[in-house]
């Protein structure tokens, strides 16, 4: 794992546009792909069943999910695979990390990368952890719609 600026950051210093202008999107290329831009500002957040976990979806498109998941302390995530990339930035707490049987300390300040298919499970630790997720393509965040 390395120290590395969080991916929103990095994504949004380095655009050099003003993100929340539409006009900065367009393109007047005729062959140019068009697309309408999403500027979320009212986040809800969902609760996993359990209570013990969250997630605050900031935004999703045809190829990336973005959003702030919360992890009660002392909570799990059983072992499972994702069928995309992923991506961590522990904001706050940390645990332990495993991805395909080998452990991985994580807090705050960690970022994370994790490939398609890995198999991963995580154990964290005493204190409540709040981290950036991206999935680099939203299939694997469709199974939060599960939660209410």
């Amino acid at each position: 794992m390395t120290k590395t600026l969080p991916l929103f950051l990095l994504l949004f210093t380095s655009c050099g546009q003003d993100l929340a202008s539409p006009q900065a999107h367009a393109s007047n290329e005729p062959n140019a792909p068009q697309f309408s831009p999403s500027v979320t500002a009212d986040h809800k957040t969902q609760w996993a069943p359990s209570g013990k976990a969250s997630i605050t979806p900031f935004e999703q498109g045809g190829n990336a999910f973005i959003g702030k998941l919360w992890l009660a302390a002392g909570a799990a995530v059983p072992e499972h695979q994702d069928e995309t990339e992923e991506y961590l930035y522990i904001l706050s707490g940390g645990g332990d990390l495993m991805i395909n049987g080998k452990s991985y300390p994580l807090k705050a300040g960690s970022s994370v990368y994790m490939p398609a298919k890995a198999t991963v499970s995580f154990k964290n630790g005493d204190e409540p952890l709040e981290a950036i997720q991206v999935f680099a393509g939203p299939k694997s965040a469709e199974k939060y719609g599960k939660w209410g």
